[in-house]
């Protein structure tokens, strides 16, 4: 009961400290009107805040962050730069990247990863285990106008820049995504155990 309670707590306490101020600032105060175009907020939480679905908020009107703006999710400053400066560029190709680890504890990755790829009508096959490896998912990300991720993530509060998508011999930390010249927009990770702390799911999964 206290966990459901929490569960329930939590979307409403992001809603009043955090998101809802944020909208009413930026003057979203109402969905918008049928045929607008939805406004986009880009997130970069911190700390504890990073746990937060903040996309899902529960706001003090009643209704949720997803019903007056589209939300996505950065974590560096530079990576947010980097995408503003490309709105301006040349466009890149919508090739999309998905990416699925193999293993025991995520046994529908790999079949999620075709659904993905029959949603989106994407000729590009998914990248399934051994194919993630540490050559495999940066590479594909260089020339990728969206991506998706069914794999494990870890997050790493005390070094945040280690938090990571863990794939084949390999884990996607942000430190690593940082460097690279991403333009997926939008990325969208299944990262199961993203919660969790980093040291004990990493022995797991490399054992595994």
């Amino acid at each position: 009961m206290r966990a459901n309670r929490t569960l329930t707590d939590l979307p409403r306490w992001a809603g009043t400290a955090v998101t809802g101020p944020v909208l009413h600032h930026l003057g979203h105060r109402t969905a918008p009107a049928e045929g607008r175009p939805w406004p986009h907020v880009q997130w970069m939480p911190v700390a504890v805040l990073a746990f937060l679905p903040l996309h899902a908020a529960l706001l003090p009107q009643g209704d949720h962050m997803i019903d007056r703006a589209v939300s996505s999710y950065t974590a560096t400053v530079r990576t947010f730069q980097q995408a503003l400066s490309r709105r301006t560029g040349p466009q890149r190709p919508a090739r999309t990247l998905i990416a699925a680890e193999e293993a025991a504890e995520l046994p529908k990755a790999a079949e999620e990863a075709a659904l993905m790829q029959r949603r989106l009508s994407t000729a590009e096959p998914p990248l399934v285990g051994a194919a993630t490896g540490p050559a495999g998912v940066p590479t594909a990300l260089a020339t990728a106008g969206r991506a998706h991720f069914a794999c494990h993530g870890i997050t790493d509060v005390d070094h945040p820049d280690r938090s990571a998508l863990i794939l084949h011999n390999s884990d996607l930390t942000d430190a690593k995504a940082g460097d690279l010249d991403i333009d997926a927009h939008p990325a969208h990770p299944s990262a199961y155990s993203s919660a969790q702390g980093n040291s004990r799911l990493r022995a797991r999964m490399r054992s595994g």
